[in-house]
């Protein structure tokens, strides 16, 4: 199935492909969800921190996480992928299918 060769593309290939960019750290951002641009006004990092094990994500300043599927579709739709409607969901799968995933 597309999703589960989708799942196994690297967070940081997929984030800057919907162009997110590192910051300090396992940082990304800006945010696709709520636009932010930093975890707080105190904190420079990114609002997005990738898990050690690089498999998920989350959104510090809103909350919003997931996996590379949900990245992708916050970053097209606005949503992560399970709060979608299928027209945006169709979206997602093909963008992974033209960068050939």
């Amino acid at each position: 199935m597309w999703i589960d060769e989708a799942k196994s593309v690297p967070f940081g290939e997929a984030a800057t492909m919907v162009g997110l960019q590192q910051r300090r750290g396992r940082s990304w951002g800006p945010c696709p969800c709520c636009n932010a641009d930093q975890r707080g006004s105190t904190d420079k990092r990114g609002p997005i921190g990738v898990r050690r094990d690089g498999n998920g994500w989350m959104c510090h300043p809103c909350g919003a996480k997931g996996d590379v599927v949900d990245i992708v579709s916050a970053s097209l739709s606005g949503g992560v992928f399970r709060a979608v409607d299928k027209e945006a969901k169709i979206s997602t799968r093909e963008w992974f299918q033209r960068h050939g995933y």
